[in-house]
């Protein structure tokens, strides 16, 4: 009797270590089993690496009962098959007798009958079979056999998750409507956390299987001892010990709850009461009914006049919504339109009522234009432009799609904003190629100006040279000044060649701070740069990502540009030239400054500085910041200047910087 009262605390304490040395084989029989390594609350290592789990209490009490030395060893289910095959182990713990191959394996009488079963928020009163589950929102694990259970109801909203703790933790938030799930592993993870509470499970098991200990077939050694250990446990209590210690109690299910019975009939005593009571004293009480009758017919009446100002401002707000030229819909948090107005019905062509309560990606062009994953975990979001084929017609439209918040910051739905700009499109794409016409006209103009020059020169020495080939002087002219022009021309055109020419954009990550300082290196070498201070102010570990060549000479073109400035400027006081270069990040973008304290542009020319041979330059072409202009445009970057005359300029670049590359 002693023994039995001791073998309960023996098990639930761990009286045994998990990986028992088998020394002792010699006095009682062993017998090796096999369990999984994370298979909580049946068989797993906790955090100080010790086995644990109800199937471990349990048949470490089998072994108690019968006599034998048991050993436990964790490992994967693929590699305890292969152990048994090698007679390495005995058996394995926990095993589906009926999805297991039995060929294969002996099994054990069932210890455990596991359930699949729904779990819901206690409020939720409109969910208790599978049925019910249609148009809702149900999470599930990954691999799970309740994905089979699940695969039978449609439409349905399911969310897989890689853990049945993520399941319940989206329950518990209300992000989904229910759980499907193994019943004693949701009821054991529920009381770890305190939410069993929180949740009721609803209907019938939707699923039930015998689990049990699968052993070798033909093993007829082992299997008697086992199913005589857990008849032993069932008959002197053990086994509710140890099942009480791992699950507790149950979820209450759905039903009348407790204490309701007891509340009608209590109910029911005091109307009964209560009726004696006005039978009593119903002429004393005439009088009060008289008056709480009046008081009622007053709260009637206003709530009647309540009632018809709510009508008339649903009414108001119909007469305001369809007399927007933008279409408006309003979506649910599945994507069901729930209401839209005439000027959207009319850009989609279909009547108002032929839309609602239909999901929006069904409707084309919104299932190209949103795809399939538009309002889920991560719904789109934002404004933008979209060319589409609206009953045989090319539509421009402008769209934009937001979430609902009301002021608890919850989404409720959304509303998407359509207009049809087809006509102001098209007028759009006129003026820009009316602009670019105009341009190519510019450019035209300034090449045949820049050309004019060195021609006019090659073609005065050519007239003279019939004339005066033979004086000296102006034969050393002509050597002199005649390969200047040329190489003027050609510097011309290499120019033109390089702002027009499609170029191959290699787009890399690279250190901003190393590049800057290299080209400074070399600007500040130049003759013009000796009286200048150059200073850095850009971190090491700032990267970008664009065209390394194409943003070296935007910063060679700019620093060269700085310089000529600061040396142009007037002499005031002995200033001293100053090129500052300055860098940071900022929500995936970086942002690079180049200031100096030169001569300034004056305001009415900052818009032409980016033109193609616009220049306050002497000798200077017009296409250095054109070009820099194009680089960093193809580059995903731009470009501000601001600057005054005689009080220095800033010129500021952003681009794309490491982080926002996917």
């Amino acid at each position: 009797m002693l023994v039995l009262l001791c073998l309960p605390a023996l098990v639930l304490f761990g009286a045994r270590p998990l990986a028992a040395d088998v020394a002792d084989s010699a006095k009682m029989p062993v017998i090796v089993l096999a369990g999984s390594e994370d298979y909580p609350p049946f068989e797993y290592l906790d955090r100080d690496g010790q086995y644990r789990g109800f199937d471990v209490d349990l048949l470490k009490a089998v072994s108690w009962a019968e006599g034998f030395d048991l050993v436990i060893k964790p490992m994967p289910f693929t590699q305890a098959t292969e152990a048994m095959a090698k007679k390495q182990i005995d058996g394995v713990l926990g095993l589906n007798e009926s999805t297991t191959d039995k060929s294969r394996f002996a099994f054990s009488a069932p210890y455990l009958t596991m359930s699949q079963v729904m779990f819901v928020r206690q409020d939720t009163h409109y969910l208790h079979n599978l049925s019910d589950l249609t148009n809702a929102r149900v999470a599930v694990q990954q691999g799970d056999i309740a994905n089979e259970l699940l695969a039978s109801v449609h439409p349905l909203a399911t969310v897989r998750v890689k853990s049945q703790q993520e399941a319940f933790a989206l329950l518990l938030d209300d992000k989904v409507d229910a759980v499907v799930a193994n019943e004693l592993t949701g009821l054991y993870y529920l009381q770890q956390i305190h939410k069993e509470n929180d949740l009721k499970i609803v209907g019938d098991p939707l699923m039930t299987n015998p689990y049990g200990v699968a052993l070798r077939q033909g093993d007829s050694a082992v299997l008697p001892k086992i199913d005589r250990g857990l008849a032993e446990l069932h008959r002197n209590g053990t086994y509710a010990q140890i099942y009480a210690r791992w699950f507790g109690r149950s979820l209450t299910r759905s039903g009348l709850p407790p204490g309701v019975l007891t509340i009608i009939v209590s109910g029911f005593l005091v109307l009964a009461l209560a009726m004696i009571g006005f039978i009593v004293w119903n002429r004393s009480l005439a009088k009060m009914v008289q008056i709480r009758t009046a008081d009622l017919a007053e709260v009637n009446n206003r709530l009647a006049l309540l009632n018809s100002e709510i009508i008339q401002a649903h009414d108001f707000k119909e007469v305001i919504l369809n007399s927007v030229f933008s279409g408006i819909i309003t979506l649910d948090l599945r994507g069901d339109i729930l209401a839209i107005n005439r000027a959207a019905a009319r850009i989609l062509g279909l009547p108002q009522e032929k839309f609602l309560g239909k999901p929006l990606l069904a409707i084309s062009p919104f299932d190209k234009l949103l795809g399939a994953g538009a309002f889920g975990q991560d719904p789109v979001s934002g404004d933008w432009e979209e060319t589409v084929n609206l009953w045989g017609r090319q539509r421009r439209l402008k769209l934009s799609l937001s979430a609902l918040e009301p002021g608890d910051h919850a989404k409720s739905g959304f509303v998407l904003v359509i207009a049809d700009i087809t006509d102001e499109w098209n007028m759009r794409q006129h003026l820009q190629h009316q602009d670019k016409l105009e341009a190519l006209g510019q450019i035209a103009a300034g090449i045949a100006h820049e050309i004019r020059n060195p021609l006019t020169s090659i073609k005065g020495f050519i007239q003279l040279l019939p004339t005066k080939f033979h004086d000296e002087h102006f034969r050393q002219s002509l050597v002199a000044c005649l390969p200047d022009e040329v190489n003027r021309l050609e510097g011309i055109v290499s120019e033109m060649l390089d702002l027009a020419r499609k170029k191959t954009i290699v787009r890399q990550i690279w250190s901003l701070s190393e590049t800057v300082e290299r080209v400074v290196t070399l600007v500040e070498k130049s003759p013009e740069a000796r009286q200048i201070t150059f200073d850095i102010d850009i971190p090491a570990d700032l990267n970008v990502y664009a065209d390394r060549q194409q943003m070296r000479q935007v910063l060679l073109n700019l620093l060269l540009n700085a310089v000529a400035a600061v040396n142009s400027r007037p002499a005031v006081g002995g200033r001293q030239g100053k090129v500052r270069t300055k860098a940071w990040q900022a929500d995936q973008r970086v942002f690079l400054t180049l200031e100096d304290n030169g001569s300034g542009i004056p305001p009415e020319l900052i818009n032409k500085v980016f033109d193609p041979f616009f220049t306050t330059k002497p000798n200077g072409t017009g296409l250095g910041l054109a070009t820099v202009h194009q680089y960093v445009t193809e580059n995903n970057g731009e470009i501000e200047i601001e600057s005054c005359s005689g009080q220095g300029t800033v010129i500021s670049i952003s681009l794309p910087g490491q982080e926002g590359v996917d």
